[in-house]
């Protein structure tokens, strides 16, 4: 299994991650992972999504 070795962590997001684990009854690699996990299982946003909504809106706006 690939494993992941952080270095030179500060130390006020160690405590962070450390009072984290302990909240969750977690360890701190499994408190870890699931940080990761959260962090990049965010959904990617389309920036130009909402300018497509408004000419489509735009262009459907009776006269």
């Amino acid at each position: 299994m690939p494993s992941l070795n952080l270095e030179d962590i500060p130390y006020k997001l160690y405590t962070k991650l450390v009072k984290s684990a302990e909240k969750n009854n977690r360890n701190l690699n499994g408190e870890a992972l699931f940080c990761h996990e959260k962090a990049l299982s965010v959904a990617d946003v389309d920036p130009d999504a909402p300018l497509d909504r408004l000419g489509s809106l735009r262009a459907n706006k009776p006269r």
